[in-house]
């Protein structure tokens, strides 16, 4: 019974978010209007990226609680709690994505294990984000360098799981105060999943700049392909800007002022600000999205009468 009731808390942070979304979605459309019908290619390969950011993500969910020595999810159950995360972010409650997936996993997983799973995923996403921004910034300024990004890139991601057990043993011990459950001494994480995870995440970040370039393309067209490698690089990178701005809906005004401020040399202010908007419109849109194929998908398990947890 207490599993049940714990377990409604998060379908509640779930809904509750998806209407702050859509209300959040609504208000910003009447600002900047996209033309979707304006190049329906562009828009099957921002969908395609779409898709695999969102398919990425959950398969890395799933991993970053398995290298806790957590259990393994499937792909509905990893899906439908980034779908939490995502939403939940709406919520007026710093922690609410957080709090949904600790309840959703209440009776299976230990309180401690998902905080800590999601703060190594955030840690990953920022690394992530940070490599392909750097990289698509380099590309925009010196074409031939791709070969060196890329040894370094493969050095770095070698690294990656020893970088986020420092972080993560630093950060854990602020977050005892408000989590007891979360263990004095930190567990190692499993290099092989945590590798496999960022790795995911990686390609996750490719989805995602392949829809930032097709929103870019649906707001500007005729935008050439190197203000586009800018667009990505300082989009990648402001999102981190807003990440680290916990107290605001998914870094709300911050992130766009990092956006505008970090594309100066490709676009003048006034289009990188309508330009962000429209980005802050395309992302709004992809949580519901995520929403939408998470619903669609437990409909469909419960009526083939899967289990769905």
């Amino acid at each position: 019974m207490r599993v049940r009731a714990v377990r409604l808390i998060s379908s509640a942070i779930m809904l509750l978010g998806v209407g702050v979304c859509a209300v959040s979605l609504a208000r910003l459309h009447e600002q900047q209007t996209i033309e979707w019908s304006r190049a329906p290619g562009v828009i099957a390969i921002g969908l395609a990226g779409v898709g695999c950011a969102l398919a990425a993500m959950s398969f890395a969910w799933s991993r970053y609680l398995r290298a806790l020595s957590g259990p393994g999810l499937s792909f509905p159950q990893s899906l439908h709690q980034v779908a939490m995360m995502l939403v939940g972010k709406y919520v007026p409650i710093m922690i609410g994505g957080v709090l949904a997936r600790v309840s959703d996993n209440a009776g299976r997983v230990g309180p401690g294990v998902v905080v800590l799973a999601t703060l190594a995923e955030q840690l990953g996403a920022v690394l992530a984000a940070l490599a392909i921004g750097a990289i698509a910034y380099a590309l925009a300024l010196i074409p031939s360098i791709l070969p060196l990004l890329v040894a370094t890139q493969l050095l770095g991601y070698r690294m990656i799981p020893i970088i986020v057990q420092r972080l993560m043993e630093w950060l854990s011990l602020l977050l005892r105060k408000r989590f007891r459950s979360i263990p004095a001494s930190l567990p190692v994480l499993r290099p092989s999943d945590l590798r496999a995870a960022i790795a995911l995440q990686f390609v996750q970040w490719l989805g995602l700049g392949v829809f930032v370039a097709a929103t870019a393309v649906l707001v500007m067209p005729g935008v050439s392909s190197v203000t586009l490698l800018v667009i990505c690089g300082a989009y990648a990178t402001a999102v981190v800007v807003g990440i680290a701005v916990v107290v605001l809906p998914g870094g709300l005004g911050v992130r766009e002022a990092a956006f505008v401020g970090l594309s100066a040399s490709a676009l003048a202010p006034q289009d990188a600000l309508q330009l962000a908007l429209a980005l802050r419109i395309a992302m709004s849109g992809f949580d519901v999205f995520a929403f939408l194929v998470n619903l669609s998908i437990r409909v469909i398990c419960a009526k083939r009468r899967l289990p769905r947890q």
